[in-house]
């Protein structure tokens, strides 16, 4: 029975212990001032950042936060998060503090999928994994495919059908590169032309490949992969200077 009693009683005060440390601790914290500001990136080596730390202290001192000198309990997480969020190179923000007073600034950035150069005359930019379109970032240029020609403004709210259109297809065929290793390392480059066909090149080989309207983009590229592992592959990837894919059932080929 004693024993019983013993076990109850060093349960009943380990449990007020731990009562009494985490009010002692939360009140510690909450007291705490802040000391400093550091911004932490979500799943980005170190010179990948879109952003530059700066850039972000410079979004919280801008807005007038007053942050470093001031307890925490008395500083607004949640505006502060909505502040960043509000970057177009940030996808989600969070702010909290640890015990030492330092204000942590965690920061999800989008991933790039392709790169814009138009060449009619509206600026580059960049669209991501959710088809978001975000401007270039002066910080970091990621290693992307790069779309170039007649894209035109693909940033806009309300777009006519057919650049919807445009802008949909532009997207999957981002991720199909993506997705497959072998043509993400061949096209070094996809031309959009004034007929909004596509004019691809590649790395390897001086040839240009023309594949027409983006429709069935996947059937062209699996016709191409054969006409390379079963006609290139003997013939020497320098025969020809233009592949076209845009006839059904077959491959035209220009010799130099």
């Amino acid at each position: 029975m004693l024993a019983k009693i013993k076990i109850i009683s060093h349960w009943v005060l380990g449990l007020v212990a731990i009562i009494w440390l985490s009010a002692y601790t939360g009140k510690t914290v909450n007291e705490t001032i802040c000391k400093h500001m550091e911004v932490q990136f979500v799943g980005k080596l170190e010179g990948q950042y879109l952003l530059s730390p700066k850039d972000v202290l410079n979004t919280v001192y801008k807005n007038e936060f007053a942050i470093v000198g001031k307890h925490l309990q008395d500083i607004d997480f949640d505006s502060i998060e909505t502040c960043l969020e509000k970057l177009l190179h940030v996808k989600n923000a969070t702010v909290y503090a640890d015990y030492t007073g330092q204000l942590i600034l965690k920061i999800e950035e989008p991933i790039p999928l392709l790169r814009f150069l138009p060449s009619d005359g509206y600026k580059s930019f960049i669209m991501d994994e959710e088809g978001e379109i975000l401007p270039i970032s002066n910080n970091f240029s990621p290693s992307i495919p790069v779309i170039t020609g007649y894209v035109g403004d693909l940033s806009r709210k309300e777009l006519s059908e057919t650049r919807q259109a445009m802008k949909d297809s532009l997207y999957a065929y981002g991720l199909f590169l993506k997705k497959e290793k072998f043509w993400r390392a061949q096209i070094q480059q996809t031309n959009v032309n004034e007929k909004s066909d596509l004019q691809l090149v590649p790395r390897v080989g001086y040839h240009n490949i023309e594949l027409g309207k983006i429709q069935d983009y996947k059937k062209k590229f699996k016709k191409l992969k054969v006409f390379y592992s079963q006609g290139l592959k003997y013939t020497g990837w320098n025969k020809y200077t233009t592949i076209d894919l845009r006839y059904e059932d077959q491959i035209v080929c220009t010799k130099k």
